[in-house]
């Protein structure tokens, strides 16, 4: 079968190449399911920012039972997970390493942060990393294995045209 290659420039190609990637990132990668969201909202509950952090080194998501369908079957952001469910992501898939004579805990990386085109420039997008970094601390804080002189490690790739925003 020839492949062309072209501008998705109608709905249907739109949502085609949309469901494509929420099947190669959601449902084969599975990263959504220990993902940790973070929004920024206005009075009235509408989000404006947003943000997640994931487990950081990638956790490795185990092949499905088979039956089982990935994505179908995952508890997605807003599917009903509580705070609990993901403390308990970064809690089982911590690491320790040694930084010198601290301890380095395995942490987080960032991943696709976005805010409204209103609020850049705000500061909003420092303020959501700021409130999702301070979260994740609090929650190795927790761990046994924070006992002690210790650092976490916060990971974070972007696309060059945000690079001038992260390295502020």
């Amino acid at each position: 079968m020839p492949y062309t290659v072209k501008l998705a420039d109608r709905a249907e190609l739109l949502k085609q190449g949309f469901d494509l990637r929420t099947r190669v990132f959601g449902q084969e990668q599975g990263l959504d399911g220990v993902a940790t969201p973070f929004v920024v909202v206005d009075e009235n509950d509408v989000v404006h920012g947003v943000m997640r952090l994931i487990p950081y080194p990638l956790p490795e998501v185990p092949e499905p039972v088979p039956g089982m369908n990935r994505w179908e079957d995952a508890r997605k952001p807003g599917m009903g997970r509580t705070e609990q469910d993901f403390i308990a992501a970064y809690k089982a898939h911590v690491k320790v390493s040694m930084n010198g004579d601290r301890k380095l805990l395995s942490g987080a990386k960032i991943g696709r942060v976005a805010v409204d085109k209103t609020l850049r420039g705000t500061g909003m997008g420092s303020k959501l990393i700021k409130a999702a970094e301070e979260w994740l601390v609090g929650v190795m804080a927790t761990l046994p294995e924070a006992a002690g002189p210790c650092d976490v490690q916060l990971r974070l790739e972007s696309q060059v045209i945000a690079s001038e925003f992260y390295s502020k």
